[in-house]
């Protein structure tokens, strides 16, 4: 039915009702063609891209040799829709000028920032671990009470006092831990009970010292643990367990590796209080540039039972690994030799030498009366069977191409007779 708007009634189209789109609103954008030239990879002639742009209806104005390769660019307003900043002009020029005929490079990136040296240290140091077969793990920052105890601490221990959540949610996860033992012994009970004969594993962790009645004290440090067999067995006989020795090689690589030195001692000013749970004579302290930085060795066997392990030695280090960082130490790289003119003269003697007599002795006792000049003297081999310990040394002669195969015989023959006569009454023959 046809009618009329009743009096004081409001228009629904107005602008009150129905607000102007902001989107549709005229717009300027700034076409900057050194950004242009960059983004496609090419370079634009100002001349073209202002005919271009304005056969697609854009106003083009300013000079860009004037303005200093800019053009300020109106859009049309049947482009308000899909027209709205300076990625839309790249994409309608690129558009006009077919994407096809620009250039395929890949985008100029930064190289990013360089590690540092801390993150330098951990890498060199998991490529070690990593490389002795060691796996890495991650445990909980949290344990119990109760569990705690199972470390049987005597009464004085500082490992006592812990970070202590309040409102725990689950008290079996109410403690911070300040030893990485408990957890570490929790693994090596978990892969026995599943039938593993061999562990190695290490982690990176944070351990929460109590200082005073609520501060603590955050400390990075690197355990490992290994227990097992070095080797898998053969058919005559089994493997060797991993001992002291062992850890001690691997300590002294990851030391290596970092640029750094690390010394081995019985004793220390502020031992470390996990030192009462390990072996008193199969343990030591680590110090480096002269400070202590953790501690190796055995695992207490009154510590071991506790979890009830099948294996005969668990072996454990803790150590401070920042400590590790050389940040000002400086780096400490081996002299390299020249190559020599002509080559070495090598020969090899197999000596048995009795426990009690090490290598070095025997070693420096054939440097001392060799006719001829030695480059080094170095030991090649060990063979062990019931009482026979066979060490093979290969000694090299200098030569500067008038030593003859003759005088290196005779004087292999000559340094053979001297050592043998020299540690005759200690039991050494050739063998």
């Amino acid at each position: 039915a046809w009618g009329a708007l009743a009096p004081g009634a409001e228009w629904t189209w107005s602008e009150s009702k129905c607000p102007t789109d902001s989107r549709l609103e005229p717009r300027e954008i700034t076409l900057d063609l050194d950004r242009l030239d960059t983004y496609y990879a090419t370079s634009f002639d100002p001349a073209a891209v202002e005919r271009r742009l304005s056969c697609l209806g854009f106003r083009v104005g300013g000079d860009a040799a004037r303005d200093g390769g800019r053009l300020r660019v109106g859009v049309p307003g049947h482009r308000l829709w899909d027209v709205f900043d300076l990625e839309c002009l790249y994409e309608e020029v690129g558009r006009v000028w077919g994407f096809d005929s620009f250039p395929a490079v890949l985008p100029e990136t930064g190289g990013g920032a360089a590690p540092t040296a801390r993150r330098r240290a951990q890498s060199a140091l998991e490529q070690v671990l990593v490389g002795y077969g060691f796996f890495e793990v991650m445990t909980d920052g949290f344990y119990s009470r109760s569990a705690h105890e199972r470390l049987g601490l005597s009464a004085g221990s500082p490992l006592h006092r812990h970070v202590e959540l309040r409102n725990a949610i689950d008290r079996n996860f109410s403690l911070l831990k300040n030893n990485a033992l408990l957890q570490a012994l929790d693994v090596a009970d978990y892969n026995q009970r599943h039938s593993l004969t061999c562990g190695k594993y290490f982690e990176f962790t944070h351990l929460f010292e109590a200082v005073g009645d609520d501060g603590h004290r955050e400390l990075p440090v690197l355990w490992g643990m290994l227990w097992g067999e070095e080797t898998y067995g053969a058919w005559q006989h089994g493997g060797t367990s991993f001992d002291f020795w062992y850890l001690k090689g691997v300590l002294e690589e990851m030391a290596h590796a970092c640029g750094a030195r690390v010394e081995l001692r019985r004793a220390a000013e502020r031992p470390s209080p996990v030192a009462e749970l390990l072996h008193p004579n199969r343990s030591a302290h680590l110090v480096v540039d002269g400070r202590e930085i953790g501690l190796c060795g055995e695992v207490h066997p009154a510590v071991t039972a506790n979890w009830k392990l099948r294996t005969e030695r668990v072996l454990y280090f803790e150590l401070d690994w920042t400590a590790l960082v050389a940040e000002d130490r400086p780096a400490e790289t081996a002299p390299v030799d020249d190559m020599p003119e002509h080559p070495l003269l090598r020969r090899d003697l197999a000596l048995h030498l009795p426990a009690g007599l090490t290598a070095g002795e025997v070693r420096e006792r054939m440097e001392a009366v060799s006719p001829l000049p030695l480059a080094w003297v170095h030991v090649t081999d060990l063979y062990e069977s019931g009482d026979v310990r066979a060490h093979t040394f290969e000694l090299a002669f200098e030569n500067d191409n008038t030593v003859t195969a003759e005088q290196v015989n005779a004087a292999m023959g000559a340094i053979t007779a001297h050592v043998v006569d020299h540690f005759r009454e200690r039991g050494v023959y050739q063998r």
